[in-house]
């Protein structure tokens, strides 16, 4: 599995880091795994 950082993730969603962290934080992306 490809693994992304969350800038990377957020530049090819068009969307800020900020507001990734906040959908995580909210339980709307239960499907993300975290690395060390």
């Amino acid at each position: 599995m490809k693994t992304y950082s969350i800038s990377d993730v957020a530049k090819k969603l068009n969307l800020t880091v900020y507001t990734l962290r906040y959908y995580d934080k909210e339980g709307l992306l239960p499907f993300v795994e975290r690395t060390a």
